[in-house]
């Protein structure tokens, strides 16, 4: 029923389509000649979707051919290219990794993604929900903000998926560290039938991206995510009060992948005279983990022994704990897929959280 349902959104091809090879990029989904987040949405209208495999099942950045499918995204953009590793099914693990891979690659001539401007008032927002935040906030702090979408006056209508950035001043927050939720069971999320990415464009930008899989819009408004942003412990540049978090760049999809207008937002965020002042607060051994992707082991290096490691996959489910007492371990998790996993570490003291690729 639900290929059905699929159905009705796109577009059936003429016996043509047999004829005509596809040019895949793996990663660049929509190509527009650039791999970024919104590359995410349509692996979510294709979802499951079976196809032709490739003569060749890779993820190289290259042109691969590949016959094409019976069916076409809006802009007559071929389900070929949502299968990203050429294995003839379009899902998470295998065709989403590959956006992640090669984000921010180009290939020929880049067509800009297009995000029109919404209106305060007129459109359902996205914003950080600020009312239970302590301020000021200092040095070292975690920032837990409610991730907003629509209100109870301009509720969202028909989401199937949705794409942005967020934007932060890198002397302040550590993006590194910073941990999208979407676990919660929300009005978006009744059901867990949706995948999600966090990148780190850069020190300053992280791109989200989130897509239901099951073709069955919702609509509502209120809980979206839960962000937590951590101020860094050394602060020795910053002079200055406060700072801002900033919501733009949104592109939201029906499952039929027509837009809706959604306002953007900034929020912004008291520090406390300590953080604001510049104070150098002393440097303690960060935990890390090596390498990066990973393989076979995580090599994980923590300031003081570990309580608990834990591994989640993108959709937030927990795949792998251990509790090794040490501060230096190699870690083997086994029978992982390839993708992107957030590994969660517990000391006596902090809790730290870092993305991890995983790439076999």
């Amino acid at each position: 029923m639900k290929h059905k349902i699929a159905l009705l959104m796109i577009c059936l091809m003429g016996a043509g389509w047999l004829n005509a090879q596809v040019t895949v990029w793996p990663g660049d989904v929509n190509q527009n000649g650039i791999v970024n987040n919104i590359d995410l949405l349509p692996i979510g209208l294709a979802y499951n979707f079976f196809g032709p495999e490739r003569d060749s099942i890779a993820t190289d950045w290259a042109a691969q051919e590949a016959d094409p499918w019976p069916f076409v995204f809006p802009g007559n953009i071929n389900f070929a290219n949502a299968d990203c590793n050429g294995d003839g099914i379009i899902n998470y693990f295998y065709d989403a990794f590959p956006i992640y891979v090669h984000y921010g690659n180009t290939h020929g001539t880049v067509t800009p993604d297009v995000f029109p401007m919404g209106m305060q008032g007129i459109d359902p927002p996205l914003y950080f929900d600020s009312s239970q935040l302590v301020a000021p906030v200092s040095a070292g702090s975690i920032v837990r903000l409610p991730l907003m979408l629509g209100t109870e006056d301009i509720p969202v209508e028909n989401l199937y998926g949705i794409a942005f950035s967020i934007h932060v001043d890198p002397l302040v927050f550590d993006v590194d560290q910073t941990q999208i939720d979407f676990s919660q069971l929300t009005w978006s999320n009744p059901d867990q039938d949706r995948i999600f990415s966090v990148y780190r464009a850069s020190a300053s930008r992280l791109d989200v991206s989130w897509v239901r899989t099951d073709r069955n819009d919702k609509s509502g408004a209120g809980l979206f995510a839960t962000a937590d942003f951590i101020i860094i412990d050394n602060v020795v540049t910053l002079q200055k009060p406060g700072t801002i978090i900033r919501i733009d760049s949104i592109k939201m999809i029906d499952r039929f992948s027509n837009e809706t207008t959604v306002s953007g937002s900034d929020l912004y965020i008291e520090l406390s005279p300590n953080a604001a002042s510049g104070t150098t607060v002393p440097a303690e051994k960060p935990v890390t983990i090596s390498p990066n992707p990973a393989t076979d082991y995580l090599y994980i290096s923590a300031p003081e022994p570990v309580e608990s490691a834990v591994l989640y996959d993108i959709a937030g489910t927990r795949v792998a704990t251990i509790h090794p007492e040490k501060a230096d371990f190699d870690w083997r998790p086994e029978a992982l897929p390839d993708g992107i996993y957030y590994c969660e570490i517990q000391t006596g003291k902090t809790v730290a959280r870092r993305k991890v690729a995983i790439h076999h």
